[in-house]
């Protein structure tokens, strides 16, 4: 009941409605979050219509979140949606105070870490999320988040402490009921900041994995992170780039393959329908998980591969 009332209290900050956004904003609103504000200063380009199921032809030249909010409010009458065409440089930690969960989209490196700090200054948890042809990702920075999970009927016991790096139990309580047992573990999860994360990344990532492991690391960690270091005008400049990346965190160049690079290369700045459904259903249910505070969430970064379609999770 309260992790309930806590999602039907929450008030959400998205930015930027592209398709990923929408996706998103669509689970959230039919799962009965509380309220959602979308800011976004876009208006609806045709190359908005492919992906965007929010928006149609006749949208074309009105502002992109504007122009969806009557379908979305269809979608559940109980959310309150609201939304402002507002640029992302006014926003500050002053206003962000007024919103539970910030999810950041369609930003460039620098404006995610803008973001990413004003809603540290505010207290506030952040996602940040963006899509790139067949390759997305989710960036979680919740700060300390506690939450509790049930292990029923445990074969071991849980020691008061760290747990890993980032990860540190809290208590644990015993129950019995008919027969079953169920330790109640509450712990609390320690992030860091997108800024923090990406200048503090060495060859100690690759320190702890074995050549198998190494290997099999998604292409789209180095690919991304070079390409905030970019733009580039060719594509050989990009692969370049990821060469460098990967020698950094310690991993075989051969990780970022050709085809890897060219699918990322000329999907920058397009958003595909099904990678936007996949990447929008996981967003949307770990910003619900946030809320319950009953599961462990995503720390820190999920990188989804639709070549492979894989979504690892790493701890940057």
């Amino acid at each position: 009941m309260e992790a309930q009332a806590r999602m039907r209290n929450a008030k959400v900050l998205v930015i930027n409605l592209g398709s990923l956004a929408a996706e998103t904003v669509k689970n959230l609103v039919l799962a009965g979050i509380g309220a959602i504000t979308i800011v976004d200063e876009n208006n609806v380009g045709a190359e908005d219509l492919g992906a965007n199921f929010f928006l149609t032809d006749e949208d074309v030249g009105k502002n992109r979140a504007s122009a969806a909010q009557r379908r979305i409010e269809k979608l559940n009458p109980r959310v309150a949606v609201s939304c402002e065409e507002k640029s992302v440089k006014g926003i500050d930690s002053k206003w962000l105070a007024n919103y539970d969960l910030v999810l950041a989209t369609e930003l460039d490196y620098d404006q995610f870490c803008t973001i990413n700090e004003a809603s540290r200054e505010a207290k506030r948890p952040f996602y940040a999320a963006g899509l790139c042809g067949l390759f997305g990702f989710v960036f979680a920075d919740l700060i300390e988040h506690t939450f509790t999970i049930d292990r029923v009927n445990p074969n071991t016991g849980q020691k008061l402490g760290p747990e890993t790096s980032t990860r540190e139990i809290l208590s644990v309580d015993t129950k019995e009921e008919g027969g079953t047992v169920t330790q109640v573990v509450k712990k609390i999860e320690r992030y860091r900041s997108l800024k923090e994360v990406v200048q503090g990344l060495d060859e100690s990532f690759g320190t702890g994995l074995s050549t198998r492991q190494k290997l099999r690391v998604n292409p789209l960690l180095p690919l991304l992170l070079a390409q905030w270091d970019g733009p580039y005008e060719y594509e050989d400049q990009l692969r370049t780039k990821a060469a460098e990346k990967c020698k950094q965190l310690g991993l075989p160049a051969e990780i970022v393959t050709d085809s890897a690079v060219s699918f990322f290369y000329n999907g920058i700045g397009a958003e595909f329908s099904p990678v936007a459904a996949i990447l929008g259903g996981v967003l949307a249910q770990n910003i619900l998980n946030y809320f319950s505070q009953s599961i462990q969430p995503i720390q820190n970064a999920l990188l989804f591969n639709g070549l492979t379609n894989e979504g690892p999770i790493y701890v940057l």
